[in-house]
Parts: C-alpha cells; sequence; structure tokens
C-alpha cells in the first residue's frame, strides 16, 4: 500500500529497548551449573542409588550417555537464545536413551513390550547412542552462520494474510463437519472407543489417518498462521471470530482423553508457541527445566484414559515409568543390533518406505513395514505398535557410517533451525510457523518409527505451504546482525 510505505519511511526511529528487548537476556552460567549439576550428577546418582548392584555391565555406558545429554541439555539451558528443537532432542535423549537404559540395565528389566533382549549387544547399542550424541554436537558447531551473512535478498516463506484466511475458512468447514459426522461425545471418550468409534464412521485406514491428520495438525497450522497474521500486523481485518472457532474445533479434537500423547502434547504447546509462550528467555529456560520432570510424572499420567474414560488417575514412581513400554527406545536399538548382525543392513530399503510412504500397498506388494513393527515381528511379540528411535532407522538402513553422517547433519540442520526461529522471535515475539510446530512434534520423530510419523509431518508441510508465501526475509538468517531490525519494526507499527 502507497500509505503504508510513506508511513514506514517517515515513522522515527525506535529506541533500543523498544525493538531489542526480546534479545536482552544473558547467558546463565550459574543456571547452566545448576542445571547439570541436577542432571549429570544428582539424579543419576540417586537413579543408581535406587537401583541393583547386580545389572548388566553396559549400565555405565548408559551413564555416560545421560552425561552427556544432561551436559548439552544444561547448555541449552544456559544459552542466551530459545534452542527448541535442540532442547527436545536432548530432552529425548536425557530420559529416553539415558536414565531408561540405566535404570533398566541396572535393575535387569526390559520394558513389558520389548522382552528377551539380547543383552550381549548392548555394548554396540549404547555406543550407537553415544556417537549419536556425540555426532548431533559436533553437527551442531558446523551450523553456526557465518557472522554478519546477510539472508535479505534472499526471499523466505512467510505468513501470507490471504493464504491463511483462505486455508482456514476451508479447515475449519472441514473441522465442524468432523465433529458433527464423528460426534463431540466421541471425540472426548478413552482413546480405545474413539478408534473404534471412528473406524466405523471411516472404514478405510488410509483416509481415516488423512483425515485425522488434517483436522488435527492441520487445524493446528491453521490456528499458529492466524496468530502470526495478527502478531505481524498483517491484514487489518483481524478476523478473530475465525481464530475463535477454530481454536474451538481445535479443543474438541484434540483433547486429554481421546487424543494421543503426543499429537496433545505438540497441539498444546503450539498453540501456546503461537501466542507468545517462548517470547522471554527466562520462561524458555523455566519450561526446558520443568519438561524433564513433565515427561517423567505428567507424560505417563496422559495415558490414564487410553482404555476407559472412568479410570482413576494415580502418580506413578519416576523410577517405575522408566520401566515400561513407553520407554522401550533403547531396547529397540538393542533390537536392531539383534536384527542387523544376523540379517545386515537394509540397504535403505526400510528408509524408501518412509519416502514413498504415499504409495499405497495395493500398488507396492513388498513395501517396508515400520521399522518398529517389523523388528517386533523378528522378535515374536505379540504386541508390535513399537517405537524406532531415529539412531535405529540411521543404523538399520546403513550400518554406523549412516549413523555417523545422518546424526551430523541432523545436528547441523537442529542449530539452522533454531537460529532461525531465534531470530523471528526477536523481531515479533513468537518462533516462525514451523517453529511453533515441528520442535514438539520432534519428539514422536526421533522416538519413531518414521513410517508412521511422516505422514503427520507431511500434512504439516502442506498446510505450512498452503499459509505461507516468498517474499524477503526481515533480517540477517544468523540473528546476530540487527541492524534490520529497526526498520522491520517500523514497518510492523506504520501498518
Amino acid at each position: 500500500m502507497p500509505q503504508s510505505k510513506a508511513l514506514a519511511r517517515n515513522a522515527p526511529p525506535l529506541k533500543q529497548a523498544e525493538w531489542n528487548e526480546p534479545t536482552a537476556a544473558k547467558p546463565a552460567p550459574y543456571l547452566g551449573f545448576l542445571t547439570a549439576l541436577a542432571l549429570c550428577v544428582i539424579i543419576p546418582i540417586w537413579a543408581v542409588l535406587q537401583t541393583g548392584d547386580t545389572g548388566y555391565p553396559a549400565w555405565q555406558w548408559a551413564l555416560a550417555a545421560t552425561v552427556i545429554a544432561g551436559a548439552r541439555f544444561a547448555w541449552v539451558v544456559a544459552s542466551a537464545r530459545r534452542r527448541l528443537f535442540e532442547m527436545t532432542t536432548w530432552l529425548f535423549f536425557y530420559l529416553f536413551l539415558g536414565i531408561a537404559p540405566l535404570v533398566q540395565l541396572r535393575d535387569r528389566i526390559d520394558p513389558g513390550t520389548t522382552l528377551f533382549l539380547a543383552h550381549e549387544y548392548d555394548w554396540q547399542a549404547m555406543g550407537i547412542v553415544i556417537v549419536s550424541e556425540i555426532a548431533i554436537i559436533i553437527g551442531s558447531f558446523f551450523g553456526k552462520s557465518a557472522p554478519g551473512q546477510s539472508s535479505m535478498k534472499r526471499p523466505q516463506r512467510r505468513v501470507s494474510a490471504i493464504g491463511t484466511r483462505n486455508f482456514s475458512v476451508v479447515l475449519v468447514l472441514v473441522s465442524a463437519a468432523y465433529v458433527v459426522l464423528v460426534g463431540v461425545g466421541t471425540l472426548w471418550d478413552s482413546r480405545a472407543a474413539r478408534d473404534i468409534a471412528i473406524a466405523a464412521v471411516i472404514s478405510d485406514p488410509l483416509l481415516n489417518v488423512a483425515v485425522g491428520a488434517i483436522v488435527s495438525f492441520g487445524l493446528l497450522v491453521s490456528v499458529v498462521a492466524q496468530l502470526q497474521v495478527l502478531r505481524e500486523r498483517l491484514d487489518g481485518k483481524k478476523p478473530v471470530v475465525l481464530l475463535a472457532v477454530s481454536i474451538v474445533l481445535l479443543v474438541i479434537i484434540v483433547n486429554p482423553f481421546g487424543s494421543p500423547r503426543f499429537v496433545l502434547m505438540t497441539v498444546a504447546l503450539g498453540v501456546l508457541a503461537g501466542f507468545g509462550l517462548f517470547k522471554s528467555v527466562p520462561v524458555f529456560r523455566a519450561i526446558a527445566v520443568g519438561s524433564v520432570a513433565a515427561m517423567l510424572l505428567v507424560f505417563p499420567l496422559l495415558d490414564t484414559f487410553r482404555r476407559t474414560i472412568d479410570a482413576t488417575v494415580e502418580v506413578v514412581d519416576p523410577l517405575a515409568a522408566v520401566k515400561d513400554g513407553d520407554f522401550d527406545s533403547y531396547g529397540q536399538i538393542v533390537n536392531t543390533v539383534w536384527y542387523v548382525t544376523a540379517e545386515g543392513i537394509t540397504w535403505g530399503n526400510q528408509m524408501l518406505g518412509v519416502l514413498l510412504f504415499w504409495v499405497p500397498r495395493s500398488l507396492w506388494a513388498d513395501k517396508p513395514t515400520d521399522t518398529g513393527i517389523m523388528l517386533a515381528e523378528q522378535k515374536g511379540y505379540w504386541f508390535t505398535n513399537l517405537s524406532a528411535p531415529f539412531p535405529t532407522e540411521l543404523f538399520i538402513n546403513g550400518g554406523w557410517p549412516a549413523v555417523v553422517l545422518g546424526m551430523l547433519i541432523f545436528g547441523y540442520w537442529l542449530r539452522r533451525w533454531d537460529r532461525r526461529s531465534e531470530l523471528h522471535i526477536q523481531l515479533y515475539g513468537v518462533p516462525t510457523l514451523l517453529g511453533c510446530v515441528m520442535p514438539f512434534y520432534l519428539l514422536l520423530l526421533l522416538r519413531g518409527s518414521l513410517l508412521q510419523a511422516v505422514a503427520n509431518v507431511a500434512v504439516i508441510l502442506i498446510c505450512w505451504l498452503a499459509v505461507t508465501t516468498r517474499r524477503e526475509a526481515p533480517a540477517a538468517e544468523d540473528g546476530i546482525s540487527r541492524r534490520h531490525i529497526p526498520e522491520e519494526a517500523r514497518r510492523r507499527r506504520a501498518r
């Protein structure tokens, strides 16, 4: 708009505090030290003292993996920047591949879903974990942007007011039809009853999964995009009614009773991030530290209503919680080493199934199954809906070279994604659109199986493309050079 451009040119310069407030936080070395003390010393010692002393010898490597993950998590907490992607990554490694195997190995207890583990492969399995951690840290170091590197002339995908409004209207109509078709009572029933009822309405399994992903993750992307349109003042109409209806529908569809825990956590944290939960660095630090306790205490409770709505909520002992099937990730790494030793690597066949997840089995009879399911079938487990952590996916597809290279690349991109989201928080008080959604869904991707989780990622990315357009980036990509931030802030105020 010509008038808006004129206003932007004539707007008085903003004071430093007006545009630099989100970056006012400094590193917190004392908090980092206390966090490292708790995660690397106090909690591991407590876990060792509370467990048996006749466990499998590989528990010492599990202790090493715990210390590495805890130290890196403490570094994330102490940083002056909000590193949402790394926070989730190291939370997973600390709890699922650190504390959990430490307790399981010392007590000689295999999770009920992964019984009869071949513990002669413990050393290789823990080696995969430790090598993965080191590779991520090294890859993250190379993910730093060069000082002064600017992306002002390189367009990026940013939220579009028109695209968001049109897409959100369609999503509201689709979601409302879904709620009417399925029924509010069904959606708020136990997860088992809800799944049965929805399967009766939408009998085709592929269509069932697709529609479920659209009305949950698609609606999440729509809500976050609408919040960013309002925050960036991209639309003078401020369609808050559409936003309110979208949020109500999202709450009806994704709730603590009938929704899977990872879906519920992703949606809840994604919406809160869109509202500006992580604008303050101290708040980010508090959430990061609290997430460790939340995963040990709250995560098991979210499974209370899986089978019946009348279940009683009971607090679970944290050490007992990490011995059950929710924390089967390490057991599946052991099963992977056992499988590769006997059968060899799959030479990318499992990953091919992930990349071509959209091809129906009617057209591809030999399409690979989920890695978690395949391992469960090979072991003869009756329960096959098991995890397959990301290191497992890499190892079964390409052995040690795939683990090292894959984790180096993963660490590199973690740093890049975090830096881009941090810059967006500096400008608007919220992460990027994907930065509000993917860090929390990353926990499910890391836990696996990839084939099971990738369909939701595809829905998120397609919806992201629908509500964004390519336009000029607001500032330097590395988030350090701020010379363009006052100009961008003046544009926002002039709109």
